[in-house]
């Protein structure tokens, strides 16, 4: 049975949304940095898809970003274009940062935080040395 382009879009996993959503977030940060939503491919099974998380919803074809760094997280996740992340082997992208001397990625780091966050305030210092 021939497969339409239509079809061959559609996403065969949460990993595959993922990466849509994620090069929807990167053309709308390069091409239209103040916008907070972009239209997916059009794929009649997309239509009548509803998600929603911290950082955007999913209604239907078109995802609409919480906020400007929503948008932003979602562009700087690593996950969202890397082969081995996406195939669930996260550590080769670690190797490769310790083979190439390059930083680790913060979305590394950022999955350490603690899911509830507010607790954790800056130290303030008053300016003394050694009390």
């Amino acid at each position: 049975m021939p497969v339409d382009d239509e079809q061959s879009t559609l996403p065969e996993s949460d990993d595959q949304l993922f990466r849509m959503i994620g090069e929807l977030a990167l053309d709308i940060h390069t091409n239209r940095p103040d916008e907070l939503s972009g239209t997916l491919p059009i794929v009649s099974e997309l239509s009548s898809l509803q998600r929603k998380t911290a950082d955007y919803q999913i209604d239907g074809t078109t995802v609409h970003f919480s906020s400007l760094e929503a948008r932003n997280r979602v562009v700087a996740d690593i996950r969202a274009f890397s082969p081995a992340c996406l195939a669930g082997m996260d550590a080769i992208d670690l190797i490769a940062c310790r083979h190439f001397r390059t930083p680790v990625a913060p979305i590394f780091w950022y999955r350490l935080l603690p899911k509830d966050n507010s607790n954790l305030q800056p130290e303030v210092s008053d300016g003394s040395v050694g009390e």
